[in-house]
C-alpha cells in the first residue's frame, strides 16, 4: 500500500501529477475511486464510508486500486 500527500501548486498541477503517477503504476481508469466534493461544502461521514467501501473491492483490470 502506498500513500501520497500532494500539497502546493495549482489544482491542475496536482491532478496532472496524480494522472502521471497512476499511469506509471499501471492503474486503469476503472481501478480508481475519487472522493468528490462540492466547493464550499464539507465531506461527510457517509461520503467517507462509501469511499472506503469502494477501496475494499478488488481492482478490475490491474493489480492496484487507487483512492483519490
Amino acid at each position: 500500500m502506498h500513500a501520497f500527500l500532494i500539497v502546493g501548486g495549482t489544482k491542475e498541477k496536482r491532478e496532472e501529477w496524480v494522472r502521471k503517477t497512476l499511469n506509471e503504476m499501471n492503474v486503469s481508469s476503472f481501478d480508481y475511486v475519487k472522493l468528490m466534493y462540492e466547493e464550499g461544502k464539507q465531506i461527510g461521514v457517509t461520503d467517507v464510508r462509501s469511499f472506503i467501501k469502494h477501496l475494499i473491492l478488488a481492482p478490475s483490470y490491474g493489480t492496484f486500486l487507487a483512492g483519490i
